[in-house]
Order: structure tokens, then sequence, then C-alpha cells
């Protein structure tokens, strides 16, 4: 977590301070991201980094966080209302969390590094941790889904909504099959006017997805 000196400094200074950082972060693996170029393009001397945050794991831990609650907390609250079809709710989800990715290119990078860095001890915790909110964020989609008896209710909620949530993570893999380039590439490449593209395709992956899900 940060140190109180982190919180005083002026909203100007800690901006730039966090932007130097993201950039950093999402440009380059964890083992490679440089606190010396931080420092630079934060024009701050590399001692202050150690004085807002205790060492580099902790920054990182940090921006991941707090990138991942705003990504979750923009797809909760640009899911459509009084939607009763699982299938259009479950393609809103998806759409959004590309959505997400298209128009926040840095720290999309930055969250896909983060889940990409698994087999590395020093980061093993913060991996997990991404997981699990993943996970958290689809095992509540589907209980609700569950209650409105959108959806089977003789499957464990837990057990669909871990299914999803592994289910998003091969999203770019699946994409870059059906639409024939990297999915990364359109995300640091502003390519946003694909979108519809990558909507179209998400319908079909999730058509197959629902046969086993619908309610009997």
């Amino acid at each position: 977590m940060p140190k109180q000196t982190f919180y005083n400094l002026s909203a100007e200074k800690r901006q730039k301070f966090v932007q130097a950082t993201l950039e950093e972060f999402a440009l380059y693996d964890y083992n490679s991201a440089s606190l010396n170029r931080v420092a630079n393009v934060a024009d701050i001397a590399k001692g202050s980094i150690y004085q807002y945050f205790e060492n580099k794991k902790g920054l990182y831990e940090y921006l991941v966080n707090n990138i991942a609650n705003e990504k979750f907390t923009y797809i909760l609250l640009n899911l459509p209302d009084n939607t009763t079809d699982f299938s259009e709710l479950l393609v809103s989800i998806l759409t959004l969390y590309c959505k997400f990715d298209l128009t926040n290119p840095l720290k999309s990078r930055l969250l896909y590094n983060a889940l990409n860095e698994k087999n590395t001890d020093e980061l093993s915790d913060i991996h997990n941790l991404l997981i699990e909110g993943i996970d958290t964020l689809f095992i509540d989609f589907v209980q609700n889904a569950q209650n409105l008896n959108l959806i089977r209710t003789d499957i464990k909620s837990e057990f669909i909504g871990v299914i999803l949530s592994r289910f998003i993570l091969i999203i770019p893999d699946l994409l870059e099959e059906q639409l024939g380039f990297s999915y990364l590439g359109l995300v640091l490449n502003d390519s946003r006017d694909k979108l519809d593209e990558i909507v179209e395709v998400l319908k079909r992956i999730v058509s197959v997805f629902m046969w086993g899900l619908s309610p009997k």
C-alpha cells in the first residue's frame, strides 16, 4: 500500500507519477521495468519512490489493484438493466470487458502483464488475487442470473462462475483465431473501430457456450 507521503503529494504530482509508472509497467514486464526510468519521466529522484511505496512490488500491486477495480466497476456500472436474456447479458459483460481494453490500452496491457506474470514467485500473490477478483465478478453475476431464473439453478454458481472466469481469460486467443489478428495489437493501436466486429465474434462464442446453461 502507498505510504502517507504519496497521498500528501499534490494531485498533479501524484497523477504524473502514477502515469509514468503505468507506462513503465505496461510497456515492460515486471523484471524489466525500471524505477530509474519512472523517476526520470516523473521528474523526481529515485529515492522519492521509496518514500511513497515500500518497494517495487508494492508500487506494482497498487497499480494492478486500482486498475482491476476500475475495470470491474466499469463493467458493473454499464451492464444493461432489465435484461431477461442471459446470453445477452453475457455478451454485454464480455463486450464491456473488451471495450475497456480498447479505450484504456496502457491499463489493459498492465493487467495483461499481471495475468501472465504467474510464474514469477515474487508476484504469485498478485496474480492469484487478480484471478480471485475475476472469479468473484462472475460468481456474483451467475448467482444473480440464477436468482432471476435466467439460467439453470441445479449447477453451483461457483462452478459456472469460475468456468466463465477462465473463459474470459482466453477471449484474446479466441478473438485472434476468429479475426486473424492479435487482440493485444488491437488494444495497443487504438482499434475502437473494430469493436462491432469483436462483438459479432463474441455473440457466436456465447451462442455455443449457452446450450448447456439454458433453463430446462
